[in-house]
This record gives C-alpha cells, structure tokens and sequence, in this order.
C-alpha cells in the first residue's frame, strides 16, 4: 500500500491527458496521422504533435517533382490547401518555396530571405534585427500562403492587380506586396507599417530590384481610433493584411480598415491570419456591417518540408525532413 499514493497521483496526471488526445482523420495525400493535444483554458495554448512517414508519403512525389523542375536551390518547400470537410488533399499545383539566394554573400545572406513562388519566380525581402522591434524581422506564414494564393495560376482565387491601387496593413518584411508587385508591373502598390525600420527596409528592396511600382510609408493603426482621422492616402482598389490580427479586440486594426473603406467603399478586402487568433470571429463581425458586401471565410491549412541538398550533382539523392512547419489560417475575403 505504500505505493498506493504515487500511482493515484500518477492516474489522477495522466487522466486528463488521455482524455485530451483526438486523432484527426487521415490526410489523403499525406497519410500522416494528426494527433491533437488540446488545453481547454486556453485556446491559444494548443500543441500540435505530427508523426507522419515521409516515405510513404505522396507528397514525396510532389516534392522530388518540384525540386527537379525550378532553376532555384530551395531550403524549403510549402504546400497550402483549402480545408473541407476537416481535410486537406495537397497538391503539386499549390505550392511556394523558401530558396537560397546567390545573389547575396554570405555576409549579407542573414539579412536577407527569398522565395520562389509559382508563376511569380524569385522575389526578395529584408529582414530587420528582432532587436528593432515589431514583428517584421521575418516573414510569417500568412504572407505565405496568400501570396501563393492570390498569384498562382492555377488556384480559383488567382488575381489580376494590374491597373488596381493595392494598400498593405502591417506588411512587415513585405513578402504579400512585393510579389504582388514582382509580378503585376501595372499595379500601382503602398505597403505600410508602423516602424519606420520596416519601411525603410521595404524601400531598399524596391530601390534594389528597381520596382517602380512600389511605395512604402509609416502607418499608425492608433490613428483609426480617432474620429476625426483622415488616412494620409486613400482610393484604393485592395486592402490587404497578413498577420494582423494580434489582440483579443483588434479594435485599431479593423478601424484603420474601415476608414480606408470609407473613401472607396467597394475596395476588396483580404485578411489571412492563424486561426487561433482569438480576434478573428470580432474582425469579422465588423467588418459583416459593411453594407452590400459579401464576406466569405475559408480555412486552409499548409504543411512544410525542409530540403536537404543533394550531396552530388544527382538530384536523386536529396532528402526531406520531417514537417518543419503545421498552420491552419482563417482567410476572410469582402468583396
């Protein structure tokens, strides 16, 4: 019996736990099994466990095509896919990729990360130190899957930006707007955000690959919580925003957006943000009371691969890791 008070104490841990664990259905493509933890007193505290056999795995398939097929060396490849019905059927058509860049030397390499994205090719950004603040020392996933997204040709939400006046809130390293740019010289596009680093770094990359289409300018979300506050440029055509959804009540983001609606009220307007974001179902209330507008709300999920070189000149021998990287996004389009 002097065991009788650990092993209760044991049961009494591990229940719980046992209690927690939800298999998710098979992935059609993948036939990895998702295995779920989740923490019922917050939402935001879920940890997600993958155990998958890249082996067997048709996304393999996929990849190996991929990598043999661009003119780039990719560090690592993302696909993305709309979620129906709890699933995700991930194909060769809907992907980006994170590559290396011989342009840079190696001194300036850690500044710097590019993508290949289909139909668009390479398109550059500049990261700034953490130690700067904000959130726009990397690129997110957000901006990730949308740019794919919105500029794949084959995906049923391709679109044309030529001719359209495109608006960025929060752009960060400014992945959406710049391959937007990259590949629709006729558009005319403003990234912003509220650090002045960001813009400036934004800038050096437009200046540098000579994208006359681009202007970048410091934005202040505060200032849409003044009535009385006239946005500095208005009239666009598309406001876009990856990622920006950070707080419980996004109140001076959503203002911000419908003071630029105000000016043109049938603007487009494209959200993609984590779907764990606690502000989302908030966002999207507000911005419902747009009058005649129809707002539609996907979930797409995106998976990841990291690519270890070939050791030779035969492709044949390059590897994959494990998933490096397992998002759901909630994308809320208002057109």
């Amino acid at each position: 019996m002097k065991f009788g008070v650990p092993i209760l104490s044991f049961a009494f841990f591990c229940t719980p736990l046992a209690l927690c664990w939800q298999p998710a259905p098979l992935w059609s493509s993948t036939n990895s099994r998702l295995f779920t933890f989740k923490k019922s007193v917050r939402r935001d505290a879920c940890i997600t466990f993958i155990r998958s056999s890249l082996e067997s795995s048709s996304a393999l398939k996929h990849i190996d095509q991929i990598v043999k097929a661009v003119p780039v060396q990719p560090r690592a490849v993302y696909f993305y896919d709309f979620l129906e019905d709890g699933r995700s059927s991930f194909s060769e058509k809907n992907w980006m990729m994170e590559v290396e860049d011989k342009e840079f030397s190696n001194e300036e390499a850690g500044r710097w990360e590019s993508f290949f994205l289909k139909d668009v090719g390479v398109v550059r950004t500049r990261k700034s130190h953490p130690a700067d603040g904000g959130l726009g020392h990397v690129v997110w996933n957000s901006a990730r899957v949308l740019s794919a997204l919105l500029l794949n040709e084959d995906s049923d939400m391709k679109t044309n930006f030529d001719g359209k006046r495109v608006l960025e809130l929060g752009a960060g390293a400014g992945l959406m707007g710049l391959s937007i740019a990259r590949k629709h010289p006729e558009a005319s596009v403003d990234l912003t955000d509220y650090l002045p680093c960001l813009v400036d770094n934004i800038r050096e990359v437009s200046e540098r690959e000579s994208m006359e289409n681009i202007d970048a300018w410091v934005l202040d979300w505060k200032n849409g919580l003044i009535p009385e506050w006239i946005p500095p440029r208005t009239c666009y055509d598309v406001i876009i925003a990856t990622d920006c959804i950070y707080h419980h009540i996004p109140a001076d983001f959503t203002a911000t957006v419908l003071k630029f609606i105000e000016h043109n009220p049938n603007a487009r307007i494209l959200i993609s943000s984590p779907s764990n974001r606690n502000g989302i179902p908030l966002v999207v209330d507000r911005l419902q009371m747009i009058e005649d507008r129809q707002v539609e709300v996907r979930q797409l999920q995106m998976i990841g691969y990291q690519v270890i070189p070939a050791v030779s000149e035969d492709a044949s021998d390059i590897r994959f890791k494990k998933f490096v990287d397992h998002s759901n996004f909630t994308l809320i389009d208002i057109q």
